[in-house]
């Protein structure tokens, strides 16, 4: 297992968005948007894997894990019929 990275827009810093996962599961992982607050910048960077990589436990550790949030949706409305 290896952790997903991603790299700050603001500082340029490396960090890990507080996923571990392995080679083969990675590249199937879909292209969808993530959000997450960057523990390098503090404030919140839209990512996706496809945007991303794995850091190899041979180089250094990056920066603490981004801290995940998630969006609340609104409840859909169904409209009352007459």
């Amino acid at each position: 297992m290896e952790p997903i990275v991603i790299r700050c827009p603001k500082t340029g810093a490396e960090v890990e968005v507080g996923i571990e996962t392995d080679r083969d599961t990675f590249s199937t992982l879909p292209d969808i948007s993530l959000v997450a607050v960057c523990p390098r910048c503090g404030q919140q960077h839209e990512w996706s894997p496809a945007r991303a990589k794995l850091r190899s436990f041979g180089r250094a550790r990056a920066e603490r894990p981004f801290e995940l949030i998630t969006i609340p949706r609104r409840p859909m409305r169904v409209p009352e019929t007459v």
